[in-house]
């Protein structure tokens, strides 16, 4: 059986497509159904190291860019992968 020159690359991407929803459905909070924030009055975090109302800690600015720096790099990797050139 022969299959045509797009089925792998598609395959490939539906697989993926597929383990990013799993993740993005089992990890993120978001996806979790633990509802939204009823008290935004209560959201004074002034310091870095004071947690929010879901419990999370505040991340210090410099830590912020360097996650976001990371998450460019992935993002352009991703592109590069799946331009297609």
């Amino acid at each position: 059986m022969e299959f045509n020159i797009c089925a792998t690359p598609a395959a490939l991407t539906l697989v993926l497509l597929l383990v990013e929803t799993a993740f993005l459905s089992a990890f993120l909070p978001e996806t979790k159904g633990t509802g939204a924030i009823s008290d935004l009055d209560d959201l004074d975090a002034t310091t870095p190291s004071e947690k929010n109302p879901q419990g999370a800690i505040v991340a210090e600015p410099k830590e912020r860019l360097r996650t976001l720096r990371v998450l460019g790099v992935y993002h352009f990797l991703f592109l590069a992968l799946f331009s297609g050139e």
